[in-house]
């Protein structure tokens, strides 16, 4: 048995791939050097544009003032904190799950629902009913 081979043996490889990830993985390889970089989980820019769409339809999805102006205000606010240079990525999925949860005090729209699954895969939080 080689020295590989024994290497081989005695370790055990883990890989773990979460989320829309693609690229090869060297398990195990002693001739490979591979390295790997990650990235902040939020896809910011597609949830700038949620929260972009959210405060500019606010007005039309029948909501009453008070949670119209706590929408709007919560969305807002998850785009001052993505404009951050180091966004908070729990506070920003905090304040989209509120966002989500005002958008299920509409009704009769569509609109809502594409924002909400829209905004649930983007921040990977699990759907609601």
């Amino acid at each position: 048995m080689t020295d590989h081979d024994q290497w081989l043996a005695r370790t055990h490889h883990q890989v773990t791939v979460q989320g829309n990830n693609s690229g090869n993985i060297a398990s195990g390889n002693r001739d490979v050097t591979q390295m790997a970089a990650t990235q902040n989980q939020l896809a910011a820019i597609d949830i700038a544009e949620i929260m972009k769409a959210v405060v500019e339809t606010a007005g039309s999805l029948g909501l009453t003032e008070r949670d119209r102006d706590e929408l709007v205000r919560t969305a807002e606010s998850a785009q001052y904190e993505l404009e951050a240079a180091d966004p908070d990525a729990e506070q920003v999925k905090t304040l989209g799950s509120k966002v989500i949860r005002l958008l299920g005090r509409t009704a009769g729209t569509v609109l809502p629902v594409v924002l909400t699954k829209y905004l649930e895969l983007k921040l990977g939080v699990e759907p609601g009913p």
